[in-house]
């Protein structure tokens, strides 16, 4: 387990060599307000921390370069905690800043610890043949993925030999609802489950072909 101070030391905004007088001096440095008097990072205060850094990271998605602004909206936080939080993943190597526009972008860090949890994922090794198979069989491009709340995340893919052919990305996180892969793993869900994932989903029409209305069944069993 981390201890407080190699916690520190992952959150903080800081390059090595900067020295404080106490821990507290460099909650407050890094944090500003929003630590208050007598929290400290054990707790409830370290969760929170931590949840807000996730909803930065995830507020990038399929998304490009993003600035303060794109990112304070998009996470609902204050611009001053969202610049810190920024600075202090900048420097940890996890965003990198474009020089034309000052916007941010995930690193290739990132892109590499998400490679690295592809590669060894375990259903991705054991169904690797099968997708060769079947894109063999069929010569279209073939996709695996799994369901993450009501998003389908692709896991590995066997691209068609045709010029024209559906392309995914490994990594790359779908709105469940609006896509084939994703209506695919929804249909095979519990019903329990499903009602679970669509209960408090609000979903967004992409296309007029979309789906947004909760199937009659869960309704009108809930």
């Amino acid at each position: 387990m981390l201890t407080p101070h190699v916690r520190l030391a992952i959150l903080s905004p800081f390059k090595s060599g900067t020295s404080f007088h106490s821990t507290e001096q460099m909650r407050q440095q890094c944090w500003g307000k929003d630590m208050r008097h007598g929290e400290t990072l054990e707790g409830e205060n370290t969760v929170q921390i931590v949840h807000r850094i996730a909803a930065v990271l995830r507020a990038f998605g399929n998304r490009g370069l993003l600035g303060i602004t794109d990112l304070a909206n998009a996470t609902g936080l204050p611009k001053s905690t969202t610049h810190r939080l920024v600075t202090a993943l900048v420097n940890e190597g996890l965003l990198v800043q474009d020089e034309d526009n000052h916007k941010y972008a995930l690193s290739l860090r990132v892109t590499a610890l998400g490679a690295s949890i592809l590669s060894s994922h375990i259903v991705r090794k054991s169904a690797r043949p099968i997708l060769m198979e079947l894109r063999d069989q069929t010569h279209e491009s073939v996709h695996l993925a799994v369901l993450e709340g009501l998003e389908a995340v692709i896991i590995d893919t066997e691209d068609s030999y045709f010029f024209v052919r559906a392309v995914n990305v490994p990594g790359q996180h779908l709105p469940a609802h609006a896509v084939s892969t994703g209506k695919v793993l929804l249909a095979y869900q519990w019903e329990v489950r499903l009602r679970e994932i669509l209960s408090h989903a609000t979903l967004a029409r992409y296309t007029e072909q979309t789906i947004t209305e909760q199937p009659p069944s869960l309704i009108t069993s809930a």
